[in-house]
């Protein structure tokens, strides 16, 4: 019963009495069980349960994206300043003699050359593409995919970890000597081998969650239709934080096994968040060309599995361009898998 004039309330043994109107109006019956939804009533009886407007909070992943990316914005966004950074996914680009980069270099495709004279006074990442130095690295090298080529002016300063060997000039200095850490799996394969490798990781992993756990699956695939640029949101905001902390490990702590191990798990939350695309995309499907094998949904999530793991293989062998397609393909269903997984979890406190 909720009166549509103002009204107090008034406690009575059987219940609770709703008052309307002005003075004088006594209208009302007794309501044991009355919730009260207006904001402004005051209510001193005990027995009344007062049900106010609640707000609804930001969930983790919104707090955990929107301090990640104000992070990112004041340390790594200011280019030019000591915490700047230069990504590079394709093209070929020169640091010419007397140029100097502030901040992080991260190659991940293309090619990149430092001619002699020019400096990058921040640390160097290289998961892809050809990086050639002729010139300064003052702070650490971190050799995890690609290729990387000393040249006769070359000077690192700083710590280097290389995951393959590189190409080194006899003259190129090192002021300590490269150690060895896990790469980036696949870097370096033939582009069929990587697609086909990934199809069948992707199959086994959507294997492994349909026979296990169906039902999270289902919600990882529910996270990703339902909340696409939501678990786009997500997605940068776990993979600034796990590239972040697998560089500081390893090339600033010089704990290599801890950096594979965070990439490894980032590793493992892409396949499991292509699985939930296979899933999605397998159920759409299901209901059309792929009817009668709709009762058979676990070989529907290992056939999705496969064709959304050679999709994404097959966009990483574009040249050029092919790591930052794959990275992007991978942001969204690493985002769901993260919604998804809050969610459970909130769902359990509850």
């Amino acid at each position: 019963m909720t009166p549509s004039r103002p009204y107090v309330c008034h406690a009575y043994p059987g219940g609770v009495r709703v008052v309307s109107g002005g003075a004088g109006d006594t209208t009302g019956r007794a309501s044991p069980t009355l919730q009260c939804a207006s904001p402004t009533l005051q209510c001193a009886s005990p027995t009344l349960q007062c049900a106010s407007p609640t707000r609804r909070s930001a969930s983790p992943t919104v707090r955990l994206l929107v301090v990640t990316v104000a992070a990112w914005v004041l340390l790594a966004g200011c280019r030019g300043g000591a915490w700047g950074s230069t990504w590079v996914f394709d093209g070929h680009h020169v640091v010419v003699d007397g140029e100097t980069e502030r901040g992080m270099l991260w190659v991940a495709g293309g090619e990149v050359r430092l001619a002699p004279g020019s400096a990058v006074l921040g640390p160097v990442v290289v998961t892809g593409g050809v990086l050639v130095v002729d010139g300064l690295v003052a702070g650490p090298l971190a050799h995890l995919g690609g290729d990387v080529r000393l040249g006769p002016w070359a000077a690192v300063h700083g710590r280097v970890v290389s995951a393959a060997p590189m190409t080194r000039h006899a003259d190129a200095l090192l002021r300590t000597p490269a150690s060895r850490v896990p790469g980036v799996p696949g870097a370096n394969w033939h582009p069929v081998v990587r697609a086909l490798v990934l199809a069948l990781a992707t199959a086994s992993a959507s294997a492994a969650w349909a026979f296990g756990r169906p039902e999270a699956l289902t919600s990882m695939a529910d996270a990703l239709v339902r909340g696409p640029w939501r678990s786009a949101a997500a997605g940068v905001a776990v993979a600034i934080v796990a590239a972040g902390l697998a560089v500081g490990l390893a090339v600033g702590l010089g704990a290599a096994f801890a950096a594979g191990a965070v990439l490894a798990m980032g590793g493992a939350l892409a396949l499991t968040g292509w699985a939930a695309v296979g899933r999605a995309l397998t159920r759409a499907l299901g209901r059309g060309p792929l009817a009668d094998l709709a009762d058979r949904p676990r070989l529907l999530a290992v056939i999705g599995g496969f064709d959304t793991g050679l999709t994404v293989g097959l966009l990483w062998a574009v040249p050029a361009v092919g790591a930052g397609l794959a990275l992007l393909a991978a942001l969204a269903p690493i985002g769901a898998v993260a919604r998804a997984s809050t969610s459970r979890r909130g769902a359990r406190r509850r």
